[in-house]
């Protein structure tokens, strides 16, 4: 299950109601709202699961394959 609030890098992992939910922070009633979402909605949490890993293993293969090349190129 992603869920998360609107700072710190989150922004740019989870996309609101594609991969998680993004909540106001500032917004108690959100949260809530957010958390009996997903405890009553199996699908939406499974799909926002299965999205989430998706998108952080694509970042995490592209970081390190440009990693990668960075040291390929300064141990020329």
């Amino acid at each position: 299950v992603s869920q998360s609030r609107y700072h710190g890098g989150i922004p740019e992992l989870i996309n609101d109601k594609e991969n998680g939910l993004l909540i106001n922070p500032l917004n108690e009633s959100s949260m809530k709202n957010a958390l009996v979402r997903l405890m009553n909605n199996n699908e939406e949490r499974f799909l926002y699961g299965s999205a989430g890993r998706d998108k952080v293993k694509s970042i995490s293969e592209i970081t390190c394959r440009q990693i990668s090349e960075e040291y390929k190129h300064h141990f020329k």
